[in-house]
């Protein structure tokens, strides 16, 4: 497989939150690997999760605005913009 990656990205196992709809919705999921320019995270279903949304750390509580690079039916691939 083809690694288009700016930088690499480290394993990471984290509990975290998308954020969207002005707020008003959300879907947990666990953030599986993390770099300077995203991340892979994983999901129940991706279904209804938009292009872009917040991702909430809820280890740090820190925010990262995303925009979804790549899906599958439980995964997303998102870059931080």
């Amino acid at each position: 497989m083809d690694n288009r990656r700016k930088d690499p990205r480290l394993h990471r196992l984290k509990t975290a939150t998308a954020v969207f709809n002005n707020g008003n919705s959300s879907l947990d999921c666990t953030m599986r690997d993390l770099s300077p320019g995203g991340a892979r995270l994983k999901f129940e279903s991706t279904f209804g999760l938009p292009e872009r949304f917040v991702l909430v750390i809820k280890a740090d509580s820190s925010r990262h605005n995303c925009h979804v690079a790549w899906h599958t039916s439980n995964e997303v691939g998102v870059t931080f913009e």
